[in-house]
């Protein structure tokens, strides 16, 4: 879209009634923890069940498709003013990041909720056992979408329902999950359910000793983690045994740039942006692809992103 075409955009959003307050356009870098993509996009940022619902109402009205984003902390954005959709984006304040006991050692959380706040929200309410992802940034949702892991923990293995809406007639719908329908980085969220929250199945913990393995693993986490901006891991490690980084590292990607992105000399599966202003996704794009055929040329495999491309 052009500025003229986001500006019309916006103007049907507001007369289709929502709340001009959760409308805005935004710049991607904005939007991306990795500060990649200098384009815009047309951001609906509803507060509660009823503008959300309201929201996507409005879009269908329109003919404009949606689509979703949480925290951004595995995104690149768009160097264009063109994206064909509206982004969907809950509050990260008020019912979204909302967290319910429900008995039985059962919570349900709100998908805005950041991961690792949650957590220890959780801990102090005496449940708990997924201390090992409380470094993770990221969004519930945001989670639950990737089926984030670590410590050989993984999120879905907490996981008993998703709640939200259907994006294609705004319906609320439950969607109960069943444990062997996670796998490695892969959820069974179906791409029209827009995640409003999630229920936990916990273990009952001591919330100072659940606490001291939360910190524990955040201060661990940022002794590891390379400096500056950045999405976190890239690629998916090929097999359990075969890890990407080790093998970025041995096709000699380490230290490549594109614009502001640079292979991290730390960790070779991590791409910084250290200087964290913002940058072209298509520098990134070019340098997860220079990537990719050097380790092919190298190893012959073949990598596949982590990542989210807008």
């Amino acid at each position: 879209m052009t500025d003229a075409a986001q500006t019309a955009l916006l103007n049907s959003l507001a007369a289709a009634g929502l709340p001009g307050d959760i409308i805005a356009r935004r710049r991607w870098a904005d939007c991306c923890s990795l500060k990649a993509g200098m384009g815009h996009v047309v951001i609906l940022t509803p507060r509660n069940p009823a503008e959300l619902a309201q929201s996507l109402s409005a879009c269908r009205s329109i003919g404009v498709a949606t689509a979703t984003l949480g925290a951004g902390s595995n995104a690149v954005g768009s160097d264009d003013d063109d994206h064909a959709a509206v982004i969907i984006r809950l509050a990260k304040n008020g019912p979204f990041a909302d967290i319910t006991p429900l008995g039985d050692d059962r919570y349900r959380v709100g998908a805005a909720a950041l991961l690792g706040p949650a957590l220890t929200a959780l801990a102090r309410l005496g449940a708990g056992g997924f201390a090992g992802l409380s470094g993770i940034p990221g969004s519930i949702g945001g989670a639950a979408a990737m089926n984030a892991g670590a410590n050989g923990q993984d999120f879905g293995q907490a996981v008993v329902a998703m709640e939200g809406f259907d994006r294609r007639d705004g319906t609320p719908q439950v969607l109960p999950c069943q444990p062997d329908a996670w796998s490695y980085r892969h959820s069974p969220r179906p791409d029209w359910l827009i995640v409003t929250s999630v229920t936990l199945s916990l273990q009952p913990v001591h919330p100072t000793a659940e606490l001291a393995r939360i910190h524990a693993e955040r201060q661990r986490r940022q002794r590891v983690t390379p400096t500056g901006a950045s999405a976190g891991s890239v690629f998916l490690n090929p097999t359990p045994e075969l890890s990407a980084g080790k093998l970025i590292e041995g096709a000699g990607c380490k230290g490549w740039s594109r614009g502001p992105f640079a292979v991290s000399e730390q960790h070779a599966n991590w791409i910084v942006n250290t200087s964290r202003q913002p940058g072209s996704a298509q520098d990134c794009r070019s340098l997860v692809d220079a990537i990719k055929k050097q380790v092919h040329a190298v190893h012959d495999l073949d990598l596949h992103t982590e990542w989210r491309f807008f």
